[in-house]
């Protein structure tokens, strides 16, 4: 509720009520006649009241987000309506209501429950926009044709079964989005539209364009993802100004001979069709303003020839194909590449050349068959994301760590031997590694993120032994806890951990826990490590679990640790780091250790 006040402000001309709880619509409102702006989104008002006609002088009403059902006939009155938004309601029908506004330029009716855009709303006569997605529409009144000012017409996720041939006489039309309904053809009147620039027809039943459509002189973004189409006819060569073309998702196997003709396209999209390496126009050679090609789920065996002359490119996606190789004299010709997608092709070897793409950014060649990264990757000083996932690389390059600009590495679900990059040190804020028998879900490395997963459905008895990373902590601030917990790879720090049964040789755990102060007064850190139920089952016998704490000179904090089920071999001395079995250890000092095996070089434990 609102105080009854309000309505006395006579010289608001711009109210907002929104993010409340209004069930409902304040009736004080109506009384404001200086109101130019209302904004009632994001509360749950069901119903307006009639008094709403009162408000002659709004200009901007948004209702956006509420409970609304129906709209009163006398909201027709606001014949000073410019613009008005109701998406995201329970409207059913909005034409009675809408009668009148003259003036309106912009009809927000989004995701409601409206079944038709009826002829009472084609009465609209100064409208710019309509945004009627995600509705039920089944149905465009004739009437559409008066619709004289119409330049943007969004009708995405409805069920429209066709489009009147009305449509093809409002030649105001810029912008179309019947992007998701159920259009089999399209009238032949749509070539009518000479000053359309955007057409969505995706994810429909398409399996033809209509005669004329080359008459779209000025269409520039063409999207017909996922329809029914076998063949792109020649009269989309006649659009010449386009600039994007998305026909991925059909079963087209051949384009126009004359497609070469689109010399302005800078994005073609032919992912997922029936495309064959050696069934390309020669005129492709003529699409040298190309800068993103997507040829991916295809039948192609090599890589087509024409893009060699595709100079700027900068997005190059052709996974899931069956090229094995890259020649070098085609990828070297693409000096402005950044992003390069060769996932799911069944290569056994990384391809040397990718090495000399000095502008990649982002390098995909996840779900191959590689076993090793070249150590002339770290030539690439611009990459920022290397993904290989997937596939049987077995070590990481040390050349890795002079990747300066390398910040996000993806090498989950290989069979990784060993990590020998010093993540610690490395400026790396994401890395996801798995490492078969290495469980650790998350850790943090100066402050960075790195994930090391399980992939032991790629488990092999012998592999993964020597598996050592060491990590630390320092701060310059008093660290009151610093705790470590090892229980089943429930890692809080930074720890790395192996679990029951695991055949794995010489785990190093190394907890840095060094304060420095700028104070003379002790620092007292408490450091809690507690390793249980891991390592049993070592081949050979023998073999230690290696854990240690280092602290500094003027640490007096308390080291607790329980060390369940292990076999474990720590070392100390009065010089040395703090171990967990140390003498003299610190005051205060607790370990519980149970089914154990323990040795120590001090005298006490």
């Amino acid at each position: 509720n609102i105080p009854t006040v309000i309505g006395s402000l006579n010289n608001v001309l711009n109210l907002s009520l929104v993010g409340n709880k209004f069930v409902r619509f304040p009736i004080e409102l109506c009384s404001m006649r200086s109101l130019t702006k209302l904004d009632i989104r994001c509360n749950y008002v069901e119903e307006l009241p009639h008094e709403i006609a009162n408000l002659t002088n709004l200009n901007t009403f948004l209702a956006t987000f509420n409970r609304i059902h129906t709209i009163p006939s006398t909201l027709g009155a606001l014949n000073q309506l410019v613009e008005l938004q109701f998406a995201n309601n329970s409207l059913s029908s909005v034409s009675k209501g809408l009668c009148g506004l003259t003036r309106l330029k912009t009809l927000l009716i989004h995701m409601n429950l409206i079944d038709a855009i009826a002829g009472d709303i084609c009465t609209l006569t100064n409208v710019v926009e309509i945004d009627a997605s995600y509705n039920r529409i089944s149905l465009i009144a004739p009437q559409v044709a008066n619709m004289i000012s119409l330049q943007k017409l969004l009708l995405a996720m409805n069920c429209l079964p066709n489009l009147p041939h009305q449509i093809g006489f409002v030649t105001t039309l810029r912008e179309i989005d019947l992007f998701s309904n159920q259009l089999s053809s399209l009238p032949d009147s749509i070539g009518q539209l000479i000053l359309l620039e955007k057409f969505n027809v995706s994810n429909n039943f398409l399996i033809d364009l209509p005669l004329g459509f080359g008459q779209l002189t000025s269409l520039k973004a063409l999207d017909m993802c996922a329809n029914r189409f076998e063949i792109l006819p020649d009269e989309i060569c006649n659009c010449i100004e386009l600039t994007s073309l998305n026909i991925a998702h059909n079963s087209i196997s051949n384009l126009p001979k004359n497609i070469g003709t689109l010399s302005k396209l800078q994005k073609l999209y032919l992912s997922y069709n029936r495309f064959k390496s050696t069934q390309w126009p020669e005129s492709m050679n003529r699409l040298s303003q190309l800068n993103e090609l997507l040829l991916a789920g295809n039948e192609l065996t090599q890589l087509p020839n024409f893009v060699a002359n595709l100079h700027n490119l900068k997005l190059l996606c052709i996974s899931h194909n069956l090229i094995a190789n890259l020649p070098n004299n085609l990828i070297t010709s693409l000096p402005k590449i950044e992003i390069l997608a060769y996932s799911l092709n069944s290569i056994t070897e990384f391809p040397p050349v990718i090495c000399q793409l000095f502008s990649l950014k982002e390098l995909d060649i996840t779900h191959n068959r590689i076993s090793s990264i070249p150590s002339t990757i770290s030539q690439l000083t611009a990459l920022v994301d290397l993904d290989a996932s997937g596939n049987l690389i077995t070590q990481i390059p040390p050349e890795l760590k002079q990747m300066r600009s390398l910040e996000r590495l993806k090498i989950a679900h290989n069979r990784l031997n060993q990590l020998i990059v010093n993540l610690s040190s490395q400026k790396l804020p994401n890395v996801w590694v798995s490492c078969e028998h290495s469980l650790v879900n998350s850790r943090k490395i100066n402050s960075k993120n790195t994930n090391l997963s399980d992939s032991r459905r790629h488990t092999e008895p012998d592999v993964h032994r020597a598996l050592k990373i060491e990590t630390s902590k320092n701060t310059k601030k008093i660290s009151k806890n610093t705790n470590n917990n090892i229980n089943n790879n429930e890692i809080n720090d930074s720890i790395v951990t192996t679990t029951n049964g695991i055949n794995v040789n010489n785990i190093n755990i190394i907890v840095n826990t060094n304060t420095n102060a700028n104070t003379n007064a002790n620092t007292n850190t408490n450091t809690n490590v507690n390793v249980n139920n891991n390592i049993t089952s070592v081949s050979p016998i023998g073999t230690p679990l290696n854990i240690s704490t280092t602290s500094s000179p003027t640490n007096t904090g308390i080291l607790n640790a329980t060390i369940n089920n292990n076999l474990i071999t720590t070392s100390s001395s009065p010089s040395s780091p703090l171990s967990l079995s140390p003498s003299p250890s610190p005051s205060g000092s607790t370990i519980s250790t149970t089914s154990t095996s323990t040795s120590t070089s001090s005298s006490s434990t």
